[in-house]
């Protein structure tokens, strides 16, 4: 009953109908024939209508539209024996609501039974009126899996390959909406299966997309093409490895689709494989001879993907059918670059193992072993070490593997590599140590490591600062007194003219300032830390 009220309520008298013998329908016999239709009371219908059929064209507005007329809320109601009725008392069928243009036909291909499509076809509607978006009757029941409704509109003449306004037809409505029925009703009654949308889409990509298996073999079979590429130069055969649609894929590949086409940033479907993980699609596309070793427009390989996104399974798979583990991308990084990065133990031990090249640098000069030491990638960092990766690399800036790990708090990375022999006294391009390192980024715990291992305290940068007056700097206490209990000299003095002293006092770092005191008035390391 409410929704009778609100209908009611909503009443908009955008026209009044003539019935078959001139007499003015009143909006009260109107709405009344409309709300018996509404509700599917076939007596009322009829009796409201009478012999002279008044108010069946009338226009009433419902839920955001206008100019329903009762044939339009039947349908949508699927009362195919009022549609009969209303139609028999001449009711308009070609009738669109405002604004989105839906006719009866429209409204009984998408809600209605074949029965109710079936009674409106025996009015000889316009059956390709398109509403708003440019969609038809044969859309509607393709989009929504009405395969009789379909098949009842292409018996009686439907177009099949008219376009709505993105550039779809019916055929790619029913592949997007996995309506394999109403795909293969399209396909067998001659719909073009090859046509593209305004993205250059074709019906088989909206199989592969959409995981409608079945749509896209029936696709296949009647000779669609396998190659075409969209505009952002993506297949088939890319969409159903990206989206993981393992029979489509497998269909496509048995048809002779292209393996190794590659879209518009370079990507094949073995690159989208890998990053996804797709096992199953790996296997099938690496047995079929894909090319594992193009790159895209960064450069990157499937193996570099696989690396990247920790998928052992595929990095394997790739190793075994011979991927290049050494190939560079634009970055100059590797697979093992990138699988050390991004903390992949699993894939690291696996390309140390198959060989790769442990002490490649990318562009900027970093190893794998200085990436992992900076992201703190502790287990990757040893299984480097235990590979025998070369310790005292540097890279552009003269950085090694020890002063990153000293620069991002990496305690225990900086102890396994003085551990296993990295020197501790290299300087980078602007004279840093690592001991200067873990001073000024307030790493004690890495400070008294290398202190313990003999590092020097007293060499000086560009600018003549030396560790303690970083530590000074910057207010860490605890390196600051670590420095002095070591012997570090309070009295060197910076290109400016500076000491560790100076440093605090100027920066208002009081545990620093009254650090340094004590040393400078007793100069006995232990009374600093007492």
């Amino acid at each position: 009953m409410g929704a009778l009220v609100m209908l009611n309520a909503i009443i908009f008298c955008l026209a009044i109908s003539v019935s078959n013998t001139g007499t003015q329908v009143t909006p009260s016999t109107g709405d009344t024939l409309y709300d018996a239709s509404d509700r599917g009371d076939l007596a009322e219908v009829k009796r409201l209508a009478g012999h002279t059929c008044d108010g069946v064209n009338w226009l009433k507005s419902y839920i955001n539209q206008t100019n329903w007329t009762p044939l339009h809320i039947a349908a949508f109601r699927n009362h195919t024996q009022i549609v009969l009725f209303l139609l028999s008392c001449s009711a308009e069928p070609n009738v669109q609501t405002t604004p989105i243009g839906h006719t009866s036909l429209m409204l009984a291909s998408r809600y209605a039974s074949v029965d109710v499509v079936n009674a409106i076809l025996t009015a000889y509607p316009d059956l390709d009126i398109r509403d708003e978006n440019g969609l038809t009757a044969l859309m509607y029941a393709s989009r929504y899996k009405n395969p009789y409704a379909t098949k009842a509109l292409i018996k009686a003449g439907a177009q099949l390959d008219l376009k709505e306004k993105d550039g779809w037809t019916a055929l790619m409505i029913a592949s997007r909406h996995n309506s394999p029925d109403a795909a293969k009703a399209l396909i067998m009654e001659g719909a073009q299966i090859n046509l593209r949308n305004n993205d250059e889409w074709t019906a088989l990509m909206m199989t592969s997309r959409y995981n409608n298996t079945e749509a896209a073999k029936a696709l296949i079979t009647a000779g669609a093409e396998l190659d075409f590429q969209d505009n952002e130069g993506w297949t088939a055969l890319m969409m159903a490895s990206r989206y993981n649609n393992t029979e489509a894929e497998k269909a496509l590949i048995t048809a002779g689709a292209e393996l190794d086409f590659q879209d518009n940033e370079g990507w094949t479907v073995l690159m989208k494989a890998s990053i996804q993980d797709n096992l199953d699609i790996v296997k099938a596309l690496i047995t079929a001879s894909a090319d594992a070793d193009l790159q895209d427009e960064n450069g990157w390989t499937a193996l570099m993907m696989a690396s990247t996104s920790a998928s052992l399974n595929v990095t394997n798979i790739l190793l075994d059918y011979g991927a290049d583990m050494n190939v560079q991308d634009n970055t100059n990084s590797t697979a093992l670059h990138r699988a050390a990065l991004n903390n992949n133990l699993d894939v690291v031990k696996a390309l140390i193992t198959a060989g790769a090249k442990l002490d490649l640098k990318n562009n900027i000069g970093k190893t794998s072993l200085m990436m992992a030491s900076e992201f703190n990638n502790t287990d990757v960092v040893n299984a480097l070490i235990a590979a025998n990766s070369q310790l005292d690399l540097k890279n552009n800036n003269g950085w090694t593997a020890l002063m990153v790990a000293s620069r991002y708090s990496n305690p225990e990375i900086t102890k396994a590599l003085i551990m296993e022999g990295a020197q501790i006294n290299l300087k980078n391009n602007d004279e840093w140590t690592a001991l200067m390192m873990a001073s000024r980024y307030n790493n004690t715990e890495s400070t008294k490591a290398l202190i313990t291992a003999g590092a020097e305290l007293d060499f000086q940068d560009n600018e003549g600062w030396t560790a303690l007056m970083k530590a000074s700097r910057y207010n860490n206490t605890e390196s600051t007194k670590a420095l002095i209990t070591a012997g570090a000299q309070l009295d060197i003095k910076n290109n400016g003219g500076w000491t560790a002293l100076m440093m605090a006092l100027r920066y208002n770092n009081t545990e620093a300032t009254k650090a340094l005191m004590l040393a400078t008035l007793h100069p006995n390391p232990d009374t600093v830390m007492a």
